[in-house]
């Protein structure tokens, strides 16, 4: 069984989790984010950063990184409710400083974030490394243990524990 200790233990390499894996190791923290599957290539629930996403991406020092991958800009829309038009809205009048949305397939963002990543020496990210169990000690959650790629047992010590792995999670159960 692989054993490793890290500051942090990210359980899911979504959006959230990769974004904080970043972000931590940006600052030095030694992180492993662990991610189930084996690649990004698959179908997600949510491809589109509003302009709230691309604030917050700005503020990080991201936006123009994650604008310079595959994307299309939105900045307007139309409303229809059984084929009738109901009406338009322009993200420029809702948002102006981020006049637009951001349409990004999922898997290419994650990407973006985990090749931003992957330079930082703190930073790790296991694909297909599924967490089957929490690791605790006198109540306290101190890691998890899983199998990667299906066959090799790990187990991750981690001063911080998070849960990111979507609604289906094993860590929140």
């Amino acid at each position: 069984m692989t054993t490793v200790r890290t500051g942090a233990c990210i359980v899911g390499g979504g959006p959230g989790g990769m974004l904080l894996g970043l972000l931590l190791a940006k600052r030095g923290a030694e992180v492993v984010v662990l991610e189930g599957h084996e690649n990004f290539a698959r179908e997600f629930r949510g491809e589109v950063l509003q302009p709230s996403a691309a604030h917050l991406l700005d503020e990080l020092g991201l936006l123009e990184y994650v604008k310079a991958q595959p994307h299309s800009l939105l900045e307007s829309g139309r409303l229809r409710l059984n084929g009738e038009e109901l009406g338009e809205f322009a993200f420029a009048r809702i948002a102006p400083r981020y006049p637009y949305a951001i349409w990004m397939p999922q898997p290419i963002f994650l990407d973006a974030l985990l090749w931003k990543a992957k330079p930082l020496p703190s930073f790790q990210c296991w694909m297909g490394a599924r967490v089957t169990e929490l690791v605790e000690e006198e109540g306290r959650v101190v890691g998890v243990r899983g199998l990667r790629h299906g066959r090799e047992p790990f187990e991750v010590r981690a001063d911080v524990v998070v849960g990111a792995d979507g609604r289906h999670s094993v860590v929140a159960r």
